[in-house]
């Protein structure tokens, strides 16, 4: 295990709400893509790769429902075989990424260190359409699994086979709340609590899992950036789909996070876990 002395799962009480992360596997992104040094097309000489990065699911507990944000990576995805019959994606998702599970610790396993299970989930929400974040959707197709519509018809790079045919796909319906001025959104449960915001920029429709009580505001970012220091540095990571949509999504992000002291939870950092536990803000 690349952090031999990390967690792999968290559990936060905060007020009526419970949020449990838990890592399904880790990856490596070429450091172009990390940075904002990324140039199209070029990204696939790089030869220098990102140290081991955790690959996060999240899951709310809420008096009304149990929601699942993102389905983390398959363990088939570490071989080199799962990409040979992905045509062009496929190709190019093996040569700008390396995956690792975790062994004896299956998303399945991880979801019942944490208490549940495939059939206690109500929703899933997907923050993107990347392998890392969809590889278990099999294991969830038959709930409600909600999608940004323009990030379903922009994807790129995810392949066929890691999209169940018989997947139940809701899509977003954005609003504006002027509680949340910056961001069109929708409300996920009656009482407020938890909303998804409209956050592209590194895909054509990433969106991203905003919970609000009277401790803590936390963000679920999914990728919007690959770590707290890009937010507050306002920096573009290179593998971003449309860079002046990401821009201004990390912008309208930081100014959230001062707004609304915020504790700030990119899928792929490894201090969201320990952020989540101490409920550490931005600012």
């Amino acid at each position: 295990m690349p952090f031999s002395d990390s967690k792999l799962t968290i559990t936060k009480r905060i007020g009526d709400i419970t949020l449990h992360g838990f890592v399904t596997g880790y990856v490596k992104v070429k450091k172009a893509h990390f940075d904002s040094s990324f140039r199209s097309g070029l990204s696939i000489f790089d030869k220098r790769w990102t140290n081991w990065l955790p690959i996060l699911c999240w899951i709310i507990e809420h008096p009304d429902k149990t929601i699942l944000v993102d389905a983390g990576m398959h363990p088939d995805m570490e071989k080199a075989a799962y990409y040979q019959d992905g045509g062009i994606n496929g190709w190019v998702n093996g040569r700008i990424v390396r995956l690792l599970g975790i062994e004896d610790f299956s998303f399945e396993k991880g979801l019942v260190s944490i208490g549940h299970s495939p059939s206690s989930i109500d929703e899933v929400i997907v923050t993107h359409l990347h392998l890392d974040h969809v590889g278990n959707l099999g294991l969830l197709a038959n709930k409600p699994i909600r999608i940004a519509k323009s990030e379903k018809k922009h994807a790129i790079g995810v392949m066929e086979k890691s999209l169940p045919k018989e997947i139940k796909w809701t899509y977003s319906q954005w609003e504006v709340n002027t509680e949340i001025p910056q961001f069109s959104s929708q409300l996920l449960t009656e009482d407020g609590k938890v909303a998804l915001l409209n956050t592209p920029g590194h895909s054509a429709g990433h969106q991203s899992v905003l919970i609000r009580t009277r401790e803590a505001n936390i963000l679920i970012a999914g990728d919007a950036t690959f770590s707290q220091e890009q937010l507050v540095d306002e920096e573009v990571p290179g593998i971003s789909q449309k860079k002046d949509l990401a821009k201004e999504t990390i912008r309208s992000l930081k100014i959230l996070a001062v707004k609304y002291p915020m504790v700030y939870l990119p899928s792929h950092d490894p201090y969201s876990m320990d952020r989540l536990e101490n409920l550490r803000v931005v600012y």
